[in-house]
């Protein structure tokens, strides 16, 4: 049995995009009455999703609540604190470590770091007037690092391992690099999966899954 919840609302459908590298965003139509809804604007609200005896919880943000036509609320979600698009004040660096450059820009607009492997040592760092997601999208190219959010609502960087993750059955092709199968809250962007193609084993690097919660399936994209 299947059960979607966003902080103790439940949900009637949705989609949910999980990008890596990326911070993962929703579009979730509420189950109940626009006003009588316990989530808010801006407040930490967890996404929990329950498939198949397996549960996901990704710890996020509504940063808007819209009511629709007919009087239920729609909600757009984002992993995290809704804060990376925020612009950082200027700010210049010498001799830090890369991992205090970002430090800083989270810490500044109200995000959480989580395990930053930003090894380097920056002899020079000039932060513009930039966003966030552009500060940490900078460092980790330089650093050759993947920049997301997790499920813990947190920032991290980590270099590219691509783990075995689960065999994914009843796969079909949707186009270059994109599948289509049966929802697999197991399967995590950042790993590489086992799809089943027509009696036939795929290996794919996913940096992508959308579930779409009404029809219980998910897109997967190759990296």
């Amino acid at each position: 049995m299947a059960s979607f919840k966003l902080g103790d609302d439940p949900i009637a459908t949705g989609e949910v995009v999980r990008p890596y590298p990326g911070r993962a965003h929703a579009t979730l139509l509420l189950g109940v009455p626009h006003g009588e809804h316990s989530v808010t604007e801006g407040a930490p609200a967890p996404l929990r999703l329950f498939h198949d005896d397996v549960e996901l919880v990704l710890h996020g943000t509504p940063v808007q609540i819209m009511r629709t036509p007919e009087g239920w609320p729609l909600v757009r979600w984002v992993a995290g604190a809704g804060a990376l698009h925020r612009v950082l004040r200027p700010r210049y660096y010498q001799g830090v470590p890369a991992r205090l450059v970002a430090e800083d820009a989270l810490k500044e607009v109200g995000e959480k770091p989580g395990a930053l492997d930003l090894p380097s040592v920056l002899r020079v760092w000039v932060r513009h007037a930039e966003s966030a997601y552009r500060l940490l999208w900078r460092l980790a190219e330089r650093e050759g690092r993947a920049i997301y959010v997790g499920e813990d609502g947190k920032v991290h960087a980590e270099r590219p391992e691509w783990p075995k993750g689960p065999e994914v059955p009843g796969a079909k092709a949707l186009g270059p690099g994109a599948y289509l199968a049966p929802l697999d809250l197991s399967l995590r962007p950042g790993a590489e999966a086992t799809l089943w193609l027509g009696g036939v084993r795929v290996p794919v690097r996913v940096s992508r899954i959308v579930y779409r919660l009404e029809m219980a399936t998910m897109e997967v994209w190759r990296a």
